[in-house]
């Protein structure tokens, strides 16, 4: 799974919810994903082995990901919130179980 991270094929349209471009960047997502119910918290995966399987705090999560160029799924909430950055430009997704 890590190493397609970088190109993922397999997010759920129904639960994946592309980020505009006026919307892909840290601070802008960090003040969303609270809203969502995101804890202080999370687990990130990641095609970076120095990040993957790491728990950190939201914010710090989100700058070290945000434009990193690796494929990495932040979990904040398991099966129902994460946020997702894919290695190409501008492919952010949040994912979020519809209610």
């Amino acid at each position: 799974m890590l190493a397609e991270l970088n190109h993922f094929p397999r997010l759920d349209p129904p639960s994946a919810t592309k980020i505009g471009a006026s919307d892909q960047n840290a601070d802008e997502t960090h003040r969303v994903l609270p809203e969502k119910g995101a804890p202080r918290r999370c687990f990130v995966i990641s095609s970076d082995l120095d990040r993957d399987a790491t728990e950190m705090d939201l914010n710090p999560a989100l700058e070290t990901v945000v434009r990193s160029g690796c494929g990495t799924i932040i979990s904040f909430i398991p099966g129902e919130l994460a946020f997702f950055e894919d290695e190409e430009v501008g492919e952010r997704s949040g994912l979020e179980r519809p209610a």
